[in-house]
């Protein structure tokens, strides 16, 4: 599919071996790393330049400071982010194949080496193709861009009709290519809301987070002998505090240590909660630790 007419190609072409090139082929089809014979194709309309190689011709151009009649790129980006999401791919996936294929940073020698699929020596950072062109054309991730590729390539005229309907989204419409011909016909036949009730309750339901029961945590206080000695020697509620710790933890048996919230949940009026921690600290029932910018206390036993 053409994003650029004749009259932008020719005028590429003609300011790119004027004012870059000096008017010498040779020099030209320097500056791009190609062919000689292949620049005066491109020039003399006997082939058509791939998009690549016009968008790095538009950089060196504007690098230069030298202006095109209309900035057509900007101007094919904005319009094509006007489109519906299954339209707008069929550009997209056009504009990819000027990029290739790429899954991650690539070496200096190799970034050199591709300096033509790429709009600018910026764009040599950009990783993978899918997720900048996700980014880049309003798909929110490359999970979702690869989804609506898949649509548009492969998807039936009835689910494209019900995106464009907004019965269904990316994501949905993309489940649906996986479901029995019986259950994608009953389910083209609901509504917008029935259709999310029905992937809502389909959905695997997130586990909930473990937490430390004081069930579990008064059995393990019980038998554990070192901490009935030490809460004996130091006369502090250690048995009790730690039982309160589990029912603050996480699923990795973690806490947040801030003393002035945790001493709400304890309600140690003779003892300051800070002097029971440092004695569990000092047997090792407990850890104090960094985790980024957060300090969190560790149950160890």
């Amino acid at each position: 599919m053409d994003l650029r007419t004749e009259e932008e190609i020719d005028e590429i072409l003609f300011k790119f071996l004027g004012k870059i090139a000096n008017w010498n082929q040779t020099n030209a089809a320097k500056e791009l790393g190609i062919d000689r014979r292949r620049f005066n194709d491109y020039y003399n309309k006997r082939a058509k330049p791939p998009e690549a190689l016009l968008l790095e011709m538009e950089h060196r151009l504007r690098s230069q400071g030298i202006q095109l009649n209309k900035d057509e790129t900007e101007r094919k980006h904005k319009d094509i982010l006007k489109l519906a999401m299954l339209e707008r791919m069929a550009y997209v996936i056009e504009i990819e194949k000027s990029y290739g294929e790429r899954r991650g940073r690539q070496s200096q020698s190799r970034r050199d080496k591709n300096l033509l699929k790429c709009h600018s020596s910026d764009e040599l950072k950009i990783g993978r193709t899918d997720a900048y062109l996700a980014k880049k054309y309003g798909y929110s991730n490359r999970k979702t861009y690869f989804q609506a590729k898949t649509l548009f390539l492969k998807g039936p005229i009835e689910i494209k009709e019900a995106i464009r309907a907004k019965k269904l989204s990316i994501e949905h419409a993309y489940q649906w290519l996986s479901f029995s011909p019986a259950e994608q016909e009953v389910l083209l036949k609901k509504n917008a809301k029935e259709i999310e009730a029905y992937f809502k309750q389909k959905s695997p339901k997130k586990a909930a987070k473990k937490i430390m029961p004081a069930v579990k945590a008064l059995k393990v206080v019980e038998i554990h002998a070192d901490l009935n000695q030490a809460e004996a020697k130091h006369q502090l509620p250690l048995r009790k505090t730690i039982i309160g710790l589990g029912l603050q933890c996480n699923g990795k048996n973690q806490f947040m240590w801030d003393l002035e919230e945790l001493q709400e949940h304890f309600l140690l009026v003779d003892v300051p909660l800070g002097a029971v921690l440092d004695v569990l600290c000092a047997y090792h029932f407990i850890e104090k630790k960094r985790i980024g910018k957060k300090i969190v206390g560790q149950i160890l036993i």
